[in-house]
């Protein structure tokens, strides 16, 4: 009897510690909120994907118009689940510093509604738009834009570290941003350990002034580059060379690896055996 009673105590347990894990982690559980307190001109939403499904209609936090910046503070917040985000984004908008993702069991996918949606990078030259590190994985899907500037020192998007992950997919795109920086590429630079996966999307007019064989204006890899559709061309070295992706052997494993179906189209590369489709 005194064994059933315990079973029983334990049970209880257990089912209180999933609901309760339930309500913090499942948007349906977890309700609307807005984190800067103020309900009017809402234009982002987040959503946890967790089981059992999405429920399109409760976001577990909703931010203020042009407050991308909060969004990713939540998504790496110590005290907020490891899992999977969801950033929907109704207009478009300009970050205030460097976006860094850098907690370990943290994916945050960004998709625009209604259109072609752009994120504008500031006006700070040596920020990254996004920053990727420590295992963390950004996915930007259909209709997101990542839009640079002429005046950059350094890539749109950084990524590095074990486990950390940068993926474009169809519909998305990186454009428009310059620096002046060897070793980098304009638009994408993969640091040691770090993956970048292309399964669709553009990498098209950016540049990177220098005049240097490892200065690239599209993708420069250290790390690991897996492309299996998507295009980039366009992309520009010193005055007007094309370069849309380095290949840098030299930083450890450095792998560029194409599906031999359909992966994808480069215009200009170097070594030069990467270009084609």
């Amino acid at each position: 009897m005194k064994t059933l009673s315990k079973l029983s105590i334990l049970t209880a347990i257990i089912a209180i510690y999933v609901l309760v894990f339930t309500a913090c982690s499942n948007p349906a559980g977890g309700g609307n909120r807005d984190i800067n307190g103020d309900d009017d001109n809402i234009s982002l939403d987040l959503y946890a994907k967790a089981p059992p499904i999405l429920d399109s209609d409760t976001p577990i936090a909703s931010f203020a118009a042009n407050d991308i910046d909060a969004a990713v503070a939540y998504v790496v917040d110590a005290d907020n689940p490891d899992g999977e985000y969801t950033l929907l984004l109704h207009q478009g908008l300009t970050n205030t510093a460097q976006l860094n993702l850098n907690r370990a069991n943290r994916e945050l996918t960004i998709i625009g509604l209604d259109g072609e949606i752009t994120i504008q990078k500031n006006s700070i030259a040596s920020q990254n738009l996004f920053n990727i590190s420590n295992g963390a994985r950004l996915i930007i899907g259909e209709n997101i834009t990542l839009q640079g500037i002429e005046t950059g020192s350094t890539a749109l998007v950084n990524v590095a570290g074990t486990g950390s992950y940068f993926t474009m997919l169809e519909g998305s795109k990186i454009t428009g941003h310059t620096i002046n920086s060897s070793s980098h590429g304009a638009a994408v630079t993969i640091g040691q350990d770090g993956h970048f996966f292309m399964s669709g999307g553009e990498i098209n007019d950016n540049h990177n002034t220098v005049d240097d064989s490892i200065a690239s204006g599209g993708v420069y890899v250290i790390g690991t580059f897996t492309m299996t559709g998507g295009s980039m061309t366009g992309n520009t070295m010193d005055t007007n060379t094309p370069m849309d992706i380095v290949f840098n052997p030299s930083g450890n494993d450095a792998a560029l690896t194409r599906s031999s179906n359909n992966g994808g189209t480069i215009g200009a590369s170097y070594p030069d055996s990467f270009a084609g489709n």
